[in-house]
């Protein structure tokens, strides 16, 4: 796997040395302390050339490594702190700013000590009557009463649930035998058997031979051409490579070879009723050579 940091590297740590001299001049001229560097942190990502794109890696909730080797994964470091360069000349000394808005109001002072008591005052009206108290306890039951009368009969109530079976009783004598039924219909035909074996040769005199038959028509097809055309595939390369019949024939087949390295083949088919057409992806540089089969008829 490769990577790609010293160009990332390089625009990084100029970055961080502008934003440095920067932070110093400006330290100088108010009179304070340099800050401390921020911590710098380094990045990773993957590049895939067949589409272009670009994705984040190692980081929480992301991939920890490419998702294929033929992705290539690089880094590069944000915040990185440069050295620091001379201080500058001091600047001119600006005007006077407008009158800061007041501050806000301090924290309360602690508590005085107690004063001395008060003499008493003048004994106040009579109050109002307080709320009822809680509930007493729950006296005694009192003696029970005379029995009623008896009420009306009720409705019957809603028919139970059916019980279980009983227990299965034993058989009874054999009943006796009835008369017969009417013949059935004929069932369905059965499977043809397997060929027997093939009988002896018989035995007799060769006949004369039969005079000649007329000429059969002329073939379907003639013209048979078969028509390569090599190409120079790149490395990790999505290709769309094919070859064509000549004037006036068709293509009835096709194929390819390649000289070197590993291609992966998605499709390989007629494309047009003169082409043949191959596509995919190679791993490495390679000469694919696409081959037509074609005829006139």
């Amino acid at each position: 796997m490769r990577c790609l940091t010293s160009g990332v590297r390089a625009g990084a740590l100029l970055l961080g040395v502008a934003s440095a001299a920067e932070a110093q001049a400006i330290q100088a001229q108010l009179g304070g302390d340099t800050p401390s560097p921020p911590t710098p942190k380094t990045f990773y990502a993957c590049y895939v050339p067949l589409i272009g794109t670009v994705y984040r890696i190692k980081e929480p909730g992301l991939p920890q490594a490419c998702f294929f080797g033929q992705h290539v994964m690089f880094s590069w470091v944000d915040n990185a702190a440069g050295t620091a360069g001379p201080p500058g000349p001091q600047g001119i000394q600006g005007p006077v700013g407008p009158t800061g808005a007041p501050g806000v109001d301090g924290a309360a002072g602690a508590a005085g000590p107690a004063g001395a008591a008060g003499p008493a005052g003048a004994q106040g009206p009579a109050g109002t009557n307080g709320t009822p108290g809680a509930a007493g306890a729950q006296g005694p039951a009192g003696a029970d009463g005379r029995e009623g009368p008896v009420g009306p009969e009720g409705r019957p109530g809603p028919t139970g649930a059916q019980g279980a079976p009983g227990v299965e009783g034993a058989a009874g004598p054999q009943g006796q035998q009835g008369p017969q039924g009417p013949e059935g219909a004929a069932g369905p035909q059965g499977h043809e058997g397997p060929p027997g074996p093939q009988g002896l040769t018989g035995f007799g005199l060769q006949g004369a031979q039969g005079p000649e038959g007329p000429q059969g028509p002329a073939g379907g097809m003639s013209g048979y051409v078969r028509v390569s055309t090599p190409h120079l595939a790149g490395a990790q390369r999505q290709f769309f490579v094919g070859s064509s019949c000549p004037s006036g024939t068709k293509v009835v087949g096709g194929g390819f070879t390649n000289t070197v390295g590993a291609v992966t083949i998605i499709g390989s088919f007629p494309d047009t009723d003169q082409s043949w057409r191959v596509n995919g992806f190679t791993e490495s540089e390679t000469t694919l050579t696409v081959y037509a089969i074609c005829v006139t008829g």
